[in-house]
């Protein structure tokens, strides 16, 4: 059976394209510029979710509560520390590494004519999953592709941007760096002087290797929890 190329979309080829990935690795790690742990880890991962995903579909098991369990254990299979796309970039990036060796993988070769990247030019589709006291859990996705889980392609990372009041400004001069992150999934922890019960407001962008900037994503807004947050 063909390894599906990733990042695969349905669950059965993401089962597939992980067995696949975390078997080539944890044979050679080294081959691919990976350390023994790197694999270790994402065979962790890759168990987690095999077992949820069979869980998930039996039908005498196939509950509201284990569909979500493997839903988040794909959610951390693909984007939790470790996980796919962290590898996948330390081993695009590798230039060791053969087109043969890639394909193995389940990756595209790498395009060494690709001319030079531009700026973003869509903003991030952003949704804040959940508040836990001044913790808050975002998720950035590709506007223009929403069933990808990663950044666009030439994009580096993102710049994440917050203001305290009933509406968001339209001056770009009165929101607040909050932080820079290379993950599209990310928790962002507020200033304490940020009171319990405000209202904030979340924007971010995208930039490439080159630090150019793309457009703002719309803005979101929850409210500031009260507590400390607890430890997962």
């Amino acid at each position: 059976m063909p390894v599906p190329l990733f990042p695969p979309r349905r669950d059965s080829d993401l089962l597939n394209w992980s067995r696949n990935f975390a078997a080539m690795i944890s044979a050679a790690p080294g081959v691919y510029g990976l350390t023994p742990a790197q694999a270790a880890s994402f065979a962790a991962l890759q168990s987690a979710y095999a077992s949820a995903y069979t869980i998930a579909r039996k039908p005498e098991s196939n509950s509201r509560t284990n569909i979500l369990i493997k839903n988040d254990a794909r959610l951390n299979l693909l984007d939790g520390p470790g996980g796919a796309w962290e590898l996948v970039r330390l081993i695009q990036a590798n230039p060791n590494l053969t087109d043969g060796q890639r394909t193995g993988l389940g990756l595209q070769p790498v395009d060494r004519h690709r001319s030079r990247v531009g700026p973003p030019a869509s903003p991030p589709d952003m949704h804040i999953l959940g508040v836990a006291g001044r913790a808050i859990k975002v998720r950035l996705r590709d506007v223009d592709h929403s069933e990808r889980r990663g950044k666009p392609d030439g994009v580096e990372g993102a710049v994440i941007l917050y203001h305290v009041g009933q509406t968001f400004p339209a001056d770009a001069g009165q929101w607040r760096f909050a932080m820079l992150t290379a993950r599209p999934l990310f928790e962002f922890e507020l200033p304490w002087e940020v009171p319990a019960g405000s209202k904030v407001w979340l924007g971010a962008f995208w930039f490439n290797a080159r630090k150019q900037s793309g457009p703002t994503a719309t803005p979101r807004s929850t409210i500031v929890g009260e507590g400390l947050r607890l430890a997962a």
